[in-house]
């Protein structure tokens, strides 16, 4: 580093820094790529569970229904146009509450 008139001037080589992100970048390539190897698989892993569970709600299987009308948490609620709505509180996860609406034979819409 050389200095003129209070100003500083730095110096460099040419292909120093590509040399050092050889070296240095390699290791942090590796580390990132593991990081996001592991929130990939985590992701995965999340999705799966997820599907999952959407599936024991979505259509819900006539044993949970029984179950819910057995607890005493399955609520039935006319609507103002006819239908029903049918709630299901804590279905299959405590403080969850899914909903349906039914409509009956008579009803012409």
């Amino acid at each position: 580093m050389t200095t003129h008139e209070g100003s500083i001037t730095r110096h460099f080589r040419l292909g120093q820094p590509q040399a050092q992100a050889a070296q240095g970048g390699g290791r942090s390539g590796r580390l990132k790529k593991r990081i996001v190897e592991n929130k990939k698989n985590e992701m995965q892993e999340y999705m799966e569970r997820a599907a999952g569970l959407m599936q024991m709600y979505v259509p819900p299987t006539p044993a949970l229904i029984q179950q819910a009308k057995d607890r005493g948490n399955m609520l039935l609620r006319p609507q103002p146009q006819g239908p029903i709505r049918v709630e299901f509180q804590n279905f299959v996860q405590p403080s969850i509450c899914t909903a349906r609406t039914v409509r009956s034979g008579s009803d012409p819409t």
